[in-house]
């Protein structure tokens, strides 16, 4: 095993056992909100819940964005008393992340934490993510995940290493894990980063768009649990809008 890997997976367990002794039931210097998009996640929703809730006892500031599930999600995020904000239809990841933004913003909150429903982000890393946002000058503080080969499929591991070298050359600025979701996102240049795009290119766009308004980025290292069902058809599909969002932020910024 290399040292860097070593070093890394280190740094992982402290941070994981940091997150796991320290809870979040007294009130942060800064005020923020628990960003969770959800399509047709009724058979995982409920743990991630319950493991977020045991973080974070202020279910106002926990805010689920149904994507149109047809499933029984909706339910089961009721079932919480946490927010629940629903579009009719299926709109994509990037829209549900979209009306978050702007929910939180109405409320005056500063920060946004975004995690995925289906169990992938580990909550035990909230902690880590609020005190760094806390203590540090940053805009942008960005999960990092152990990307391998051993846990992730190979061409989504090729995907993953594509997208972050031509992220990285955008942002000017080293990303190493552009495609994970488990980010926390400072509000006051949201506005004006004018975000366009509504599926996954999204999480990508926001990072080229607040670059360019001079954000500052934080990376910090978090757990690996891939989930991944999507087909090799809706990959290409991604790839493709990803392409698009490239060129459209490139040539009209």
């Amino acid at each position: 095993m290399k040292k860097k890997d070593v070093k890394f997976k280190a740094n992982l367990l402290n941070l994981e056992k940091e997150g796991l002794e320290n809870n979040l039931k007294n009130e942060s210097d800064i005020s923020y909100m628990i960003l969770i998009p959800a399509f047709n996640v009724g058979t995982r929703i409920e743990s991630t819940l319950s493991d977020i809730v045991d973080f974070f006892e202020n279910k106002k500031k926990i805010v689920v964005i149904d994507d149109g599930s047809s499933d029984n999600t909706p339910d089961i995020v009721k079932k919480f008393g946490v927010v629940l904000l629903q579009h009719k239809t299926n709109l994509g990841k990037g829209a549900a992340l979209k009306s978050g933004f702007k929910f939180a913003m109405s409320q005056n909150i500063e920060w946004a934490l975004v995690l995925d429903a289906d169990g992938q982000h580990n909550p035990a890393f909230i902690p880590k993510f609020v005190q760094t946002a806390e203590k540090s000058k940053n805009d942008l503080i960005l999960g990092r995940r152990d990307l391998s080969t051993k846990l992730m499929p190979f061409d989504r591991y090729l995907s993953n290493q594509l997208t972050s070298i031509i992220i990285s050359f955008c942002c000017r600025t080293r990303i190493r894990d552009s495609q994970c979701g488990y980010r926390m996102i400072k509000l006051d240049k949201m506005n004006r980063a004018n975000l366009i795009t509504n599926h996954f290119e999204t999480e990508s766009e926001l990072l080229i768009r607040y670059s360019r308004l001079g954000a500052k980025i934080k990376q910090i290292p978090v757990s690996t649990v891939y989930i991944d069902k999507s087909s090799s058809i809706r990959r290409i599909i991604d790839f493709i809008r990803f392409l698009k969002m490239l060129l459209i932020t490139m040539i009209f910024w």
